[in-house]
């Protein structure tokens, strides 16, 4: 697994379309904190959902989960059940979604 910062930077790269100097990983407000801030993984949760790849983000997401509470799909529909919100779950499986391991 990537050090959070690095996957920081992945997320910001692969699936948020961020462009921004490596050098700048590590500067605290350069990169939000995907991984560890559930504010920040939120911003990641709404950009798969809008999305082609979301039924792979809830497919990724979902095995690597404990069962939650339910929730509504992108088309308001409550169909399918969200697991545990962790922000470093939903970035892992937000590159897997994206293609990118």
């Amino acid at each position: 697994m990537k050090a959070w910062r690095e996957l920081d930077a992945l997320i910001a790269e692969k699936v948020m379309g961020i462009t921004f100097n490596p050098r700048w990983i590590h500067a605290s407000n350069t990169v939000p904190r995907y991984s560890t801030d559930i504010a920040a993984a939120w911003d990641v949760w709404v950009k798969m959902r809008d999305g082609e790849a979301w039924d792979d983000f809830v497919r990724h997401y979902t095995e690597s989960c404990e069962p939650g509470f339910i929730a509504q799909d992108r088309h308001d529909e409550l169909s399918w059940v969200l697991f545990n919100l962790s922000p470093e779950k939903m970035c892992l499986a937000a590159l897997k979604a994206a293609g990118h391991e």
